[in-house]
């Protein structure tokens, strides 16, 4: 019977996950010359740039990769979810949700490492969202050195149902000068 299911929904800070969804482009460069249809194809660009390529394809069915995670569905019907879980303290909400519904512990710490992550850059500490990276896997600094205040506040535009929804704060504290 359909109301004895539980909703369960995984979501990530829309911060991080615009620069996620940035690195993920630039090693699958056909994801955005798709959704443009074929206006994009480079092969070298920006954090910077991939937010104005958003920005353009507002609104379009595009990529759920770079898509805000609030569904259509969502916004329109009466649709909750029994338990939202933010990636970013997901190993403590998981188990929450384990004794809640009397669940058996899962070996979360087998999770922790995935070959979607990339390689992090841990000596920079100046802002790069207007650098251009080519292509592939690329070493890169934390996800607030991809952001100046300009950049905050576009993404939080652009994924602004994220942010109320899921409990996210529109503040981001830059590590560096932010300008």
């Amino acid at each position: 019977m359909p109301s004895d299911f539980k909703k369960v929904k995984i979501v990530r800070n829309p911060y991080a996950r615009a620069v996620s969804a940035y690195l993920h482009t630039l090693k699958r460069p056909e994801l955005l010359h798709k959704d443009t249809a074929g206006q994009f194809n480079r092969m070298q660009y920006s954090f910077a740039e991939f937010i104005d390529t958003l920005e353009r394809l507002e609104g379009k069915n595009i990529d759920p990769h770079y898509s805000p995670q609030t569904y259509d569905f969502e916004r329109h019907a009466k649709w909750s979810y029994d338990w939202i879980i933010q990636l970013e303290s997901c190993t403590e909400q998981l188990r929450e949700l384990e004794c809640a519904m009397d669940l058996g512990a899962s070996p979360l710490e087998e999770f922790r490492e995935s070959k979607h992550h990339s390689k992090r850059r841990t000596n920079s500490d100046k802002f790069v969202g207007h650098t251009s990276y080519r292509s592939g896997n690329i070493a890169h600094s934390a996800y607030p050195y991809f952001y100046n205040r300009d950049l905050v506040q576009r993404v939080h535009k652009l994924f602004k149902d994220d942010f109320s929804r899921y409990g996210y704060s529109d503040e981001l504290e830059l590590p560096h000068s932010g300008r």
